[in-house]
């Protein structure tokens, strides 16, 4: 089979699994799409692995909905979020992981280009927190501020600012 046409149906079947994963969980997503990927599978000639791993991948990436998996659930009462804003910051991830997976069951004939590209990486990861230390001090200080403009200024509903809070109560050590 073209390289091409079973990057774009593990592709596909990993769309179908992630939209539905959303909505249910992981596991009735899964339990839902494998037959009729593997149906699919077996008519257009992709290897059972490819449909096996598109499926459990895309079952797995709930990130814009706190209703598909369940620590999603948990710190959507906990902390106050709104769904909003799991579908704001879980549709770059969720975009960024289907462009991964579909480039890695793309490539699965090609593990070794894989392979360095994941050092690769690995690399870049490890060594960015020494980045800064070889930028000049005005640089660290405009990172620094842009840094503090692009985080979130989001007010808790749990502890308004608008309310005095009881300090913490005194503990004293008996010797």
């Amino acid at each position: 089979m073209l390289l091409c046409a079973q990057a774009a149906i593990t592709s596909c079947l990993y769309i179908a699994t992630g939209a539905l994963s959303e909505i249910l969980t992981n596991n009735a997503a899964a339990a839902l799409m494998y037959p009729i990927a593997a149906a699919a599978g077996d008519k257009l000639g992709v290897d059972p692995k490819l449909i096996s791993v598109s499926i459990m991948l895309g079952a797995s990436s709930a990130f814009m909905s706190p209703f598909g998996y369940q620590t999603n659930l948990m710190v959507y009462g906990a902390g106050n979020y709104k769904t909003m804003e799991f579908i704001k910051y879980g549709a770059g991830l969720k975009i960024w992981l289907w462009i991964v997976a579909t480039v890695v069951m793309g490539l699965d004939d090609y593990l070794e280009v894989l392979l360095g590209i994941s050092l690769g990486f690995a690399a870049a990861v490890l060594l960015m927190p020494f980045a800064p230390r070889c930028l000049p001090q005005g640089c660290k200080d405009k990172m620094s501020q842009w840094f503090i403009a692009c985080m979130p200024k989001r007010k808790s509903e749990i502890y308004p600012k608008d309310e005095g809070h009881l300090p913490l109560p005194q503990t004293t050590t008996v010797a």
